[in-house]
């Protein structure tokens, strides 16, 4: 149940799937791009649910790991692609072509030998690079080969080079690098389309164009990745390092663009976004990264009480501030750090020793393992799932929460933006829309609910009720009862058919201490007021 107006409870919206697709294995991540769906299950990616061929990534499949992603574009390309990643294997996809993140060095130096012609005179060198080019654009290029062994001596001659092609099918051209004679510098001779090996060059020295660039690196093999920050630095977790990018430039990764996030015994778990500032938690501590451009970068821990354990352990919300999970409950980093759950959950979750949590008041206890919990922010909303199905949400307009259950464990939470969407996967290996206005069941599955006051208890002299009132629409629920609670027990059960009907329930002579009601029944309710005397 919720509370959206006023006082009145609402039975939670319906959970629906966009297809009946089944997946491989059930989602470990989910992104939307330009309104499709993109899962990460097993060994394999979906496009709404459809795998995606892996022909033209140089792996020949993909390892089944943890994913995590962002959408970008990459230099002088105007296409928003996703970007992924996984500690093993770096993917970019367009609409439904997956290709690698970034482009691999050439391996093998270039072979010189004496050409067929005329026109240099001198000792030359060369290196050559892989490039992705649209039209005349260059999309992405790799850094450079080796040089050859030794530069090849010509007196008015051209210079043949040879090289070795790109098992990278996204590659569309080869760059040949060249120095002037007796140079070092190495500078732009010509660009070859895939498919030719060996070219002879005699352009002159002065008509060479730009020189070589050196730290166009593919990005680290790390685990966790963020949207562009700072007019487009993305930033890669990989153990307790944290990488940047070069600006607006995502397929490039300097390898001196890094700085330590405190200690390698504890990698970064999560990376998050809050007020436009980026944070970097470990399972121990929260890390401000300070700094907006290359070479300004630093990690300042915070006064955190503790950190996060995966990369769904943590969301940043606006104007509140960071929600983490912590082993014995839910924390709210603002500037201090606070347990939210303290006084409203304890008992749920689990305690210092690492005991699972106590069910209590119908709430399933929190287990000490952290892998089925997440935490997710929708609309003005904070939502942590954990175990099966179990939920607590926070709505951070009214400060009031309430508790959700849904029929099998969901995982890999994501806003799919374009349609304002909630989108998980789940146990069944299906994707599904939660919180769903137009759904009225889980799947079709019955949603039931259950509802009961605070105890009502006479300060001076024990209650004697005579009758009670129940104020509901039900006109789309059915087995609803209304129930009498008196010291924790239920004295009296009515069955409620008629909605709005507020007619006098008789109670038999019974007295007590304490009393609750308890609403209870299956699909969608509105619960305006229930009374006794």
């Amino acid at each position: 149940m919720k509370y959206e107006q006023n006082s009145i409870a609402i039975t939670r919206h319906g959970s629906s799937r966009p297809t009946n697709n089944i997946l491989e294995k059930s989602s470990n991540f989910l992104i939307e791009q330009g309104g499709n769906r993109y899962a990460f299950a097993g060994t394999e990616v979906y496009k709404n649910e459809s795998n995606l061929s892996q022909s033209n990534i140089i792996a020949s499949q993909l390892t089944d790991s943890q994913w995590d992603g962002m959408t970008y574009n990459s230099f002088n390309d105007l296409t928003e692609r996703v970007f992924a990643l996984n500690g093993t294997d770096r993917v970019k996809i367009n609409s439904s072509t997956m290709q690698e993140w970034g482009v691999d060095a050439p391996t093998s130096a270039p072979v010189l030998d004496v050409g067929a012609s005329t026109g240099l005179t001198g000792n030359y060198n060369v290196k050559y690079t892989y490039l992705v080019k649209s039209g005349s654009t260059i999309i992405v290029e790799s850094n450079p080969s080796p040089a050859a062994s030794s530069a090849q001596a010509l007196s008015d001659e051209d210079l043949e080079v040879t090289w070795t092609e790109s098992p990278d099918q996204q590659v569309t051209h080869v760059r040949i690098y060249r120095t002037i004679a007796s140079g070092s510098v190495y500078f732009v001779d010509q660009d070859i389309a895939v498919g030719t090996l060996t070219i002879d060059t005699s352009t002159s020295d002065t008509s060479l164009g730009t020189s070589i660039e050196t730290d166009h690196d593919r990005p680290p093999l790390g685990s966790l990745v963020t949207s562009p920050l700072y007019n487009g630095i993305v930033f890669i977790a990989k153990d307790n390092l944290l990488h940047y990018s070069k600006t607006k430039q995502p397929e490039y990764f300097p390898a001196l663009n890094f700085i330590e996030v405190g200690s390698p015994t504890f990698p970064i778990k999560t990376l998050l976004t809050f007020n436009g500032a980026l944070f970097a938690l470990t399972n121990e501590q929260i890390w401000a990264i300070q700094g907006t451009k290359q070479g300004s970068f630093q990690a300042v821990p915070m006064q955190s009480l503790t950190g996060s354990p995966h990369q769904y352990g943590a969301v940043g919300v606006k104007g509140r501030g960071i929600y983490h999970l912590g082993s014995d409950g839910i924390y709210l980093y603002s500037g201090v750090d606070s347990k939210l759950t303290e006084f409203t959950y304890e008992p749920i979750f689990p305690d210092a020793g690492g005991r699972d949590g106590i069910a209590t008041n119908g709430l399933q206890g929190v287990p000490a393992s952290s892998s089925s919990q997440w935490l997710k922010q929708f609309q003005n909303k904070i939502y942590y799932h954990y175990s099966n199905g179990n939920m607590i949400v926070f709505n951070t307009d009214n400060n009031r929460s309430y508790y959700y259950k849904y029929d099998q464990r969901l995982s890999s939470p994501a806003i799919d933006y374009s349609n304002d969407r909630f989108i998980c996967g789940d146990t069944g290996k299906f994707i599904r829309t939660i919180e769903d206005p137009t759904a009225t069941t889980d799947v079709g599955n019955s949603i039931q609910f259950e509802i009961q006051s605070e105890d009502y208890t006479p300060q001076t002299q024990r209650d004697f009720p005579k009758w009670m009132k129940y104020d509901v629409d039900l006109s789309d629920a059915s087995d609803v009862t209304g129930s009498l609670i008196i010291d924790d027990v239920v004295h009296k059960v009515h069955s409620l058919t008629a909605s709005r009907s507020n007619k006098r329930r008789l109670v038999e002579g019974t007295s007590g201490n304490r009393l609750a009601v308890r609403l209870n029944g299956t699909g969608s309710i509105k619960i305006y007021a229930a009374s006794i005397e």
